[in-house]
């Protein structure tokens, strides 16, 4: 259940000097200090500024294999490593002596306030839409709807004001801090033999600081530092591009952009049939006896029984280098991709699969707490799941294992298609020795994933005869109904 509140309030105050009197619910006061006796309370007094503090960093003595860094490098490391201590300081520049003091003081004229406070609440439920159980005790609904019970509570109050609260502040003397400006040099320039120097310098300086027993505080952590000299260094800000060398073939990889799937239309199972493992749909009768049906789709003849994938958009990447940038006590490497071919609708690519053969793509979370995502690859991608998801492959997943009825909407359908398959009944970008972009390291070598979370994957049923189209079936959340607010509950 959940809650939401829309309040209409209408208040009125009349102010003398700085007011901040809020009356209670019929009160009525009439009474107040004299003129002459008005009682000044001291609210709260600045305290004298302590004494300036601001740490200035020591770069460390380095090894004999970094003296070749010049000076005005280790200058500019100094810098940063500066204003990163003094980042952690408060500035003592903001403290200062201030006194505070408030008093009521009477109105000439006492104000009847008329306060309507009235709220609105709202008893929000989600259901299931479209609920049903099948044959294997899970229940599935097509998606979740939500209804809104609201109710108008009235809540007003009238009251005399007779006084209001003044508030006088009197300036303290303040006296400047520190300026941390930040520094605008840059210890090394990117992809220069010297931002590798200075990163191998970082991850040197930050393995050693990490073996030492115990390790250092100062610096190392987000307190604030206690003392004024601090050996310290900050992780460089530049990258090392590092280019592939010579090969005979590129390295490439590819991504699709746009993909619809036609598959032939089958008898779906029903009732117990859903459940049974060895249930096969009835063979289509052939439009010509002895010979599989086809359809000529685009231009392309397509036959049954094979499901076929029009890649109307697909980007091919080649492997320029790699970025180098020190991470702590290592060197992060990222591979840089550069887009070299993309083809559009005007050259669209066909791949053709069985249906057992075609590529589920299940997510089932990281190795360890910094590993790579991990993915399952089974041949049991069925086109009936979009349809009719089944429950072992849905809540086998470890990412489902809290769900307990299946919105279908909800359900995303990953497959993936062989690089091989593309190229090679394409015969298209030969050249190639397929890799992964860094987007895809989580797949498998020679695998594009189509994923729905990225693209929307059409999935079209094949007619028989020469127009071979028919109703495209997205897969998309069916959109959450709510009710809307009454008259007077809206803002």
């Amino acid at each position: 259940m959940k809650s939401l509140f829309c309040v209409v309030l209408f208040t009125l105050v009349n102010v003398q000097g700085v007011v901040a009197r809020a009356a209670l619910p019929s009160e009525t006061r009439s009474q107040a200090p004299p003129s002459k006796t008005i009682s000044k309370t001291k609210i709260s007094s600045g305290s004298p500024s302590p004494t300036p503090f601001w740490p200035t960093a020591i770069i460390p003595k380095l090894p004999r294999q970094f003296r070749d860094i010049p000076d005005s490098a280790l200058s500019c490391w100094k810098s940063w490593g500066d204003y990163q201590l003094r980042t952690q300081v408060p500035n003592p520049g903001i403290i200062a002596n201030a006194t505070t003091s408030v008093w009521w003081s009477p109105l000439p004229t006492p104000i009847t306030v008329i306060a309507d406070n009235s709220y609105c609440t709202a008893d929000v439920k989600e259901f299931p839409v479209g609920l049903t159980t099948l044959c294997d005790g899970v229940p599935r609904a097509s998606s979740m709807g939500r209804s809104s019970s609201w109710t108008l509570a009235s809540y007003v109050v009238n009251y005399t004001q007779t006084d209001s609260l003044v508030m006088s502040v009197i300036p303290g003397t303040t006296r400047p801090g520190y300026e941390n400006e930040q520094p605008e040099c840059m210890i090394a320039p990117n992809s220069k033999p010297l931002c590798d120097r200075v990163n191998s310098a970082y991850t040197w300086w930050s393995s050693s600081q990490a073996s030492q027993t115990p390790p250092p505080t100062e610096a190392t952590t987000t307190s604030p530092p206690t003392n004024s000299l601090i050996e310290t260094l900050v992780a460089p800000d530049c990258m090392q591009f590092v280019p592939v060398p010579s090969q005979a073939k590129p390295t490439c990889a590819m991504e699709l952009d746009d993909l619809e799937v036609w598959y032939w239309p089958a008898v779906r199972p029903t009732g117990s049939n859903f459940c049974n493992s060895s249930w096969v749909a009835p063979t289509a009768t052939p439009t010509i006896p002895g010979k599989p049906n086809t359809a000529v789709v685009s231009g392309l003849t397509l036959t049954s029984p094979s499901v076929y994938h029009f890649i109307k958009s697909v980007t091919v990447f080649t492997l320029a280098g790699t970025n180098r940038k020190a991470d702590s006590s290592y060197i992060r490497q990222t591979s840089v991709w550069k887009p070299s071919t993309t083809l559009g609708p005007e050259r669209m690519l066909t791949a053709k699969q069985l249906e057992s053969d075609i590529l589920s793509i299940t997510y089932i979370g990281p190795k360890g707490p910094h590993g790579a995502a991990t993915y399952t690859y089974n041949k049991d991608f069925r086109i009936n799941d979009v349809f009719t998801m089944r429950s072992a492959p849905y809540l086998g997943n470890p990412a489902h294992k809290n769900i307990a009825t299946i919105i279908q909407g909800d359900v995303d359908h990953s497959l993936g298609l062989g690089i091989g398959d593309v190229v090679g009944q394409n015969k298209v970008f030969g050249e190639c020795e397929w890799a992964r972009t860094n987007i895809r390291d989580k797949f498998p070598e020679g695998t594009v994933v189509v994923d729905p979370n990225n693209m929307v994957t059409r999935f079209m049923p094949i007619g028989t005869g020469t127009a071979g189209l028919g109703t495209s079936v997205v897969v998309t959340a069916t959109a959450e109904e709510t009710t809307p607010l009454p008259p007077l509950c809206k803002p």
